[in-house]
């Protein structure tokens, strides 16, 4: 019987981990709670949480307030503990269903423990160009000021 290196099984709890959010939909948020620390730390730019039932709360709130969700990871890299992973994000505001795709590309660092639970997930992504940007009214201005600090 050969046992599996350290490094395999970190990569292997990383790729489940990944999966996991890859085929998440709204019946399966409460299952990425068995993946993660009671205590883990989540951050995007909208929120800041510490504990998985927090962390559940928000992609539950995703999924509330979106549909056609589908995320795609790309190949992640991994230095002992921590990971990095490029993704991106296709979705539509349900209050606008029928109105465009919405996409958002950014890449998560996620840290593991040594007995491949996930300890931390930061997610990286500019809000105001690929969210904000997209609004009524705020939209607007946020447009009007990137245009008179960009260097063009």
């Amino acid at each position: 019987m050969t046992l599996a290196s350290p490094s395999s099984d970190l990569d292997a709890a990383l790729a489940r981990y990944i999966g996991a959010l890859e085929g998440l939909d709204a019946e399966r948020v409460a299952a990425l709670g068995a993946l993660v620390r009671p205590d883990i730390r989540f951050r995007d730019p909208f929120s800041n949480v510490v504990g998985a039932e927090r962390m559940l709360v928000i992609f539950t709130r995703l999924f509330e307030d979106c549909v056609d969700v589908r995320f795609v990871a790309g190949a992640p890299v991994r230095g002992g503990l921590v990971a990095y992973v490029s993704w991106t994000m296709d979705y539509r505001l349900r209050r606008w269903a029928k109105g465009p795709l919405w996409r958002i590309e950014g890449a998560s660092e996620i840290h593991l423990t040594e007995d491949g639970l996930i300890a931390a997930h930061i997610d990286h992504w500019d809000a105001a160009s690929q969210f904000y940007e997209r609004l009524p009214v705020i939209g607007s201005i946020l447009r009007a000021i990137r245009r008179r600090v960009a260097v063009t």
